[in-house]
């Protein structure tokens, strides 16, 4: 049993740094990540977005990090064939038609979080994530309009002067509330959540 914690741990080292949330000795997460997995919940989505591949994309790298929804805004999305991990199985995406519908069906306690490179964002790495959380992602040549943003609860941004492609970006975000907050819940579990009543949350 010791040298299959230490194989793994080998494993774990040679995989790269998106794997240093996991233990080096291979019993589970580091210690500056909750052995346990976290209250609340959240969710990850566009806002006008060009590619039906940036948000496929998008939906398969929240399945892999236990975001319990996704979502569009203005833009639907056709199932793609490449979804390999048949996200669409295990995380629910859901539609808005403009950012007012976006808000009015937040769900309860659930503050709107833009991500976005403006001077008043708050970086990323000291973002204290809330429990339940709705990120924002705007497209690669646009971003989030200026409307979009005087209706978000809290804005953050990534490292960097200049934007990435936003599925990355999205994925990004992901991985660094995992970093900080540990593992998500996922299935049935995380969207429970969700059958609660809406209401706004007040800024």
């Amino acid at each position: 049993m010791e040298q299959q914690k230490q194989n793994e741990g080998v494993a774990l080292r040679s995989a790269g740094p998106m794997l240093q949330v996991l233990a080096e000795d291979g019993s589970g997460l580091s210690a500056n990540v909750p052995n346990a997995r976290p209250r609340g919940f959240y969710g990850i989505g566009i806002w006008h977005g060009k590619t039906e591949h940036n948000i496929g994309t998008l939906w398969r790298h929240a399945y892999i990090f236990g975001a319990s929804f996704v979502f569009t805004v203005g833009t639907r999305y056709r199932r793609q064939a490449s979804d390999t991990l048949k996200a669409v199985r295990h995380v629910p995406l859901y539609h808005y038609a403009d950012i007012d519908d976006l808000i009015a069906h937040l769900p309860n306690s659930c503050p709107l979080i833009g991500v976005e490179l403006t001077d008043d964002a708050q970086d990323v790495a000291t973002f204290k994530h809330p429990q339940r959380a709705c990120y924002l992602l705007g497209a690669e040549d646009h971003g989030l309009s200026p409307n979009v943003l005087a209706q978000c609860h809290s804005l953050i941004k990534l490292p960097g002067k200049y934007s990435m492609n936003v599925a990355v970006a999205g994925t990004l975000i992901m991985y660094e509330r995992q970093r900080v907050e540990g593992p998500s819940k996922t299935g049935r579990e995380a969207t429970e959540p969700l059958q609660h009543a809406t209401r706004r949350v007040t800024p």
